[in-house]
């Protein structure tokens, strides 16, 4: 299933920014409020709006803030212009649009291909789809402990070995169905979703983010 929003950790990863940064695009107003739902005790966002924020944050020592939420605003007018099956794909990441969408030129001196950010966040985002393909929590299965799709294991029992120095190759003895695509997915999901009292740290799970 396509996901539809993210949550704030999720924005952060796929944006490779921190949750403050991402707090602060919204407090800042910097993101225009299409890309975002503020609820009670949470915040979702757009998986597009990851991308929004990478661009912003990762462009501040060029281009000044005004500058860089014109283009942002300049570019959400011509997605809301679309055709809502073409709007809804392009904030979901299902498409990327025209490549014209995504040039923009704020001045004579300056040109923009924002696509190369498009093309950044939705490499993370597939990882967060194959997350979801590999790891599901329902509470019928071990009281709604994150599992192994399709398993009753549960993924903080996995780690907990590996942190304890158990190799892979052990695991695979008792749970064969293991691998390191898997390991990887699961040390996403345990940054991402942190038990409670445990610190977030998506980078520590993360080598490359």
């Amino acid at each position: 299933m396509h996901r539809s929003t993210v949550s704030t950790a999720e924005a952060a990863f796929l944006a490779g920014l921190s949750e403050r940064k991402i707090n602060q695009a919204v407090d800042d107003r910097i993101l225009p409020d299409n890309l975002y739902e503020k609820h009670a005790r949470n915040r979702r966002f757009t998986p597009m709006a990851a991308a929004f924020a990478k661009f912003y944050f990762d462009t501040e020592d060029i281009i000044v803030a005004n500058t860089r939420k014109t283009i942002l605003n300049t570019l959400l007018d011509r997605i809301q212009k679309l055709h809502e099956e073409d709007r809804n794909g392009i904030l979901m990441l299902r498409a990327t649009g025209r490549k014209k969408t995504w040039q923009i030129h704020p001045n004579e001196f300056i040109e923009i291909d924002f696509n190369s950010f498009i093309t950044d966040t939705k490499s993370r985002f597939k990882q967060l789809e194959e997350m979801d393909k590999v790891i599901e929590r329902n509470p019928s299965i071990m009281q709604g402990e994150a599992v192994f799709k399709g398993t009753r294991v549960p993924v903080h029992l996995v780690l907990e070995y590996l942190k304890a120095g158990e190799s892979l190759k052990a695991l695979q003895e008792d749970y064969p169905f293991l691998t390191e695509n898997k390991i990887e997915l699961a040390k996403l999901y345990n940054a991402l979703h942190p038990k409670r009292g445990r610190p977030k740290s998506v980078k520590l799970a993360h080598s490359d983010f």
